[in-house]
C-alpha cells in the first residue's frame, strides 16, 4: 500500500496541467515552464502568459498580477507599495519614494522638482518661487551669466568673485595673480589664450562680416582628381595641404576653409565644393572636420558639452557610417564627471593639473594631447579658439558638409548649459528645423540597414 500511494503522487506531478488563461497544456509544474501567483497558487500560468501578465515584486520578492501593480513604471506591489509611497506635497501624487526626494522634510515628485524648484549649484539647497513655504527658502537663485550657472546668496558671497581686469564672474579657485591683479585665466597672459597665436586660426584668412556671429571653420580631407597635393591656395582664402592621416598621403589633400560666418558659410562651402570638388573622392579613410568658434567659453561650458555629447553618444554615432564610430581620429568620448573650477577641469580631462598646463604649451612635448583625437575636440580651445567636431565621415557635397554644421549650431548652445535634465539631441533638431530632423532621420535608417546588411 505505502508503494501504490508514492506511485500514484509522481503521476500526479507529472501529469499535464493547462494554463489558466490560454489553456495551453503544461508538462509538469517546474519553474521554467510555467509560473503561479503568490496570492493564487492554485492557478497556473504557461511561461507565456507569465510574461504578459505576471511579475514579480522587488521589494518583497513575491509573484503578482501585472493589473495589481500601483504604478505601472515599477516592480512594486500594491502591499509593498503601502510602505514605500509617498504623497507630493505640490500636486498631491502618490509617488514611490524613489521617484522624488525631500525638501525641507517635504516629499516633492521628481516631475515638479524639475518644473517648481531650482538648485543651487555649489550647496544643492533647493529654492521655489511657486512653493517657498516648501522649499524652506524665500530668496531667489543669483545666475551667474558668465559661469552659466544659478547659486544661492550665501554661495555666491563666499565662492563667486569678479575679474579685476575684465569684470567677469569666476570661481574665487579660478582667479589667477597676474601684474598685481586677481584676473580670470582669459586675462591671464599664457599660451591658452594669446591673442597672437590664435585670432585667426593660426593666421588665416577672415571672411567674417560681423563679430558678433558665431564664427566657423571646415576641413576637408578628400583625393583630388589628379592627385595634386602641393600647398596651395584656392580663392586666395581657401588652402590645400598634405594629410599624412590618409591611406595614401602623397594623393590626399586637406582643404582648409577661411575664417566663416554665420551669414556666409552656406554659400562659400556650397561654391567651394561645386566648382573645385566635383571631380574629387573622399572614401573611407577620409574625414570632415569641422570648427566653431568658442573664444568666450568657460571650462564648465566645456565641460558640460563634453558630458553631453557622452550622454547622447549613441544618437550622434547613429547619423555616421560605422567606420567612423570610435576611429583613430575620432575616438569614442569618454564619460566625464560635472566639474566647478578650472583645476577640477584640468583633473577630469587631463588626469593632473601639471598634464593640464604641459598639454596647453605648444612648446611643449605633451602640447598635443590625445584628447585632441576625441570626436569633439574641446583641446582644439587652446590653439584655436574653436570646437572641433571631428565625428563626419569624408565628404566633398556641400549640402551634407553645410547641413552638418547647422545641425551642430542648435546642438552646441543646449549642450554646454548647466542642466540636470538636457534636451535630446534629436528633440532640438525636430523643434527647431523640420528638413534637418528628416534629413538625419533617412541618415539613420541607411546607415541601420547597412549594419544588418552586414
Amino acid at each position: 500500500m505505502p508503494m501504490f500511494k508514492v506511485v500514484k503522487k509522481i503521476a500526479e506531478v507529472e501529469k499535464k496541467i493547462e494554463c489558466c488563461k490560454c489553456s495551453k497544456e503544461v508538462s509538469g509544474i517546474r519553474k521554467d515552464n510555467c509560473q503561479w501567483t503568490d496570492s493564487e497558487p492554485e492557478k497556473i500560468y504557461c511561461y507565456d502568459c507569465a510574461i504578459k501578465l505576471l511579475f514579480r515584486c522587488t521589494s518583497c520578492k513575491k509573484v503578482h498580477l501585472k493589473i495589481e501593480k500601483p504604478w505601472s513604471n515599477l516592480s512594486i506591489c500594491k502591499d509593498c507599495a503601502a510602505t514605500s509611497s509617498e504623497t507630493c506635497a505640490c500636486c498631491d501624487s502618490v509617488e514611490h519614494k524613489s521617484y522624488g526626494q525631500k525638501v525641507n522634510e517635504n516629499f516633492i515628485c521628481n516631475k515638479c522638482l524639475r518644473t517648481e524648484f531650482e538648485t543651487c549649484e555649489y550647496c544643492d539647497s533647493s529654492f521655489s518661487t511657486t512653493y517657498p513655504e516648501l522649499a524652506g527658502r524665500t530668496d531667489k537663485l543669483i545666475y551667474v551669466d558668465s559661469m552659466g550657472i544659478s547659486v544661492c546668496k550665501d554661495c555666491f558671497n563666499e565662492s563667486i568673485t569678479s575679474c579685476e581686469n575684465c569684470g567677469r564672474e569666476i570661481n574665487i579657485n579660478d582667479t589667477r595673480n597676474y601684474q598685481d591683479i586677481d584676473c580670470c585665466t582669459i586675462c591671464k597672459e599664457d599660451v591658452m589664450y594669446d591673442t597672437d597665436s590664435f585670432s585667426n586660426f593660426d593666421g588665416k584668412e577672415s571672411l567674417v562680416t560681423n563679430d558678433s556671429l558665431q564664427t566657423i571653420g571646415v576641413e576637408i580631407e578628400c583625393y583630388p582628381e589628379h592627385g595634386e597635393h602641393s600647398e596651395v591656395e584656392y580663392n586666395g582664402v581657401w588652402t590645400a595641404e598634405d594629410d599624412g592621416s590618409l591611406t595614401d598621403c602623397n594623393a590626399g589633400i586637406e582643404y582648409k576653409s577661411p575664417i566663416l560666418d554665420e551669414s556666409n558659410f552656406e554659400e562659400e562651402i556650397t561654391r567651394f565644393c561645386t566648382n573645385y570638388l566635383c571631380c574629387a573622392s573622399a572614401p573611407s579613410d577620409c574625414g570632415l572636420h569641422i570648427h566653431l568658434g568658442a573664444k568666450d567659453l568657460e571650462f564648465i561650458e566645456l565641460n558640460n558639452l563634453m558630458r553631453y555629447c557622452y550622454k547622447y553618444q549613441e544618437y550622434f554615432h547613429s547619423l555616421v557610417p560605422q567606420e567612423r564610430r570610435n576611429n583613430t581620429y575620432a575616438y569614442t568620448i569618454p564619460p566625464y564627471k560635472k566639474t566647478k573650477t578650472v583645476d577640477e577641469f584640468a583633473i577630469e580631462h587631463y588626469g593632473t593639473i601639471e598634464d593640464f598646463n604641459k598639454s596647453r604649451d605648444k612648446h611643449s612635448p605633451c602640447g598635443l594631447s590625445m584628447t585632441r583625437y576625441f570626436w569633439v575636440n574641446i583641446h582644439s580651445v587652446f590653439y584655436h579658439r574653436t570646437i572641433e567636431i571631428r565625428l563626419h565621415q569624408g565628404s566633398i557635397k556641400g549640402k551634407e558638409i553645410v547641413n552638418w554644421i547647422k545641425f551642430w549650431l542648435l546642438i552646441i548652445p543646449i549642450a554646454i548649459q548647466n542642466k540636470k535634465y538636457w534636451e535630446a539631441p534629436e528633440e532640438i533638431i525636430k523643434h527647431n528645423s523640420r528638413e534637418l530632423y528628416r534629413y538625419y532621420a533617412q541618415k539613420q535608417a541607411l546607415y541601420l540597414e547597412e549594419e544588418e546588411e552586414e
